[in-house]
């Protein structure tokens, strides 16, 4: 079971509309876990990642982008990575992925060390999506970005005073479709007392 303050940060990533599925890496998955190990969290999203301070000092928060540009919270751009650097492969619908991790090989300060032999090695791990949007709630964004595109398209040249009629038309043409019935799903006993008017 997660950690109260990991299942926080997942439930606040949850209410951004613009993420898709969070998913939990690293150790903590992959059964090489110590009690000092931090939680991985790679998230994906429908917007570009930014560079932003790091909510958690415990949490290692990962943000993938539509490009996939691939950037963790608390670092800047100069150190984002294609996500495609994972080999991100899932498994069909199980919630389960493989990917190809990072690990530094630790040496010890002073030691001396064999230049011929990499400091990281990349090892395949396992990751389990532990939050999903719904797809009505993916549809649903997609379908406001388009309705929000078009309304721009349609209103970019009009006046402040042209801008409030569209709007107040738009409103009326809605409260009366709402009116008419048309704006809802009408419940089936609704429906049949339409049907005998």
């Amino acid at each position: 079971m997660l950690p109260e303050h990991v299942r926080h940060v997942i439930n606040d990533l949850a209410s951004d509309p613009s993420v898709r599925e969070v998913w939990l890496i690293g150790s903590q998955v992959n059964g090489s876990a110590s009690t000092a190990s931090d939680w991985d969290l790679v998230v994906r999203s429908t917007r570009e990642p930014e560079a932003t301070s790091r909510r958690h000092t415990d949490i290692d928060i990962i943000w993938s982008g539509p490009s996939g540009k691939t950037l963790a919270e608390g670092q800047s751009d100069f150190y984002a990575f294609p996500f495609d650097d994972f080999q991100w492969v899932e498994k069909e619908e199980d919630g389960i992925a493989q990917y190809v991790g990072r690990k530094f090989v630790e040496i010890d300060f002073g030691a001396l060390h064999d230049t011929s032999r990499p400091i990281q090695y990349r090892p395949i791990q396992n990751a389990v999506r532990v939050w999903r949007a719904q797809s009505t709630t993916i549809r649903a964004v997609e379908m406001a970005r388009t309705i929000r595109d078009a309304i721009y398209e349609e209103t970019k040249d009009l006046s402040r005073e042209e801008l409030k009629a569209f709007f107040a038309r738009e409103a009326a043409a809605m409260r009366q479709e709402i009116q008419d019935g048309g704006g809802r799903v009408q419940p089936p006993h609704e429906q049949d007392a339409r049907a005998h008017r």
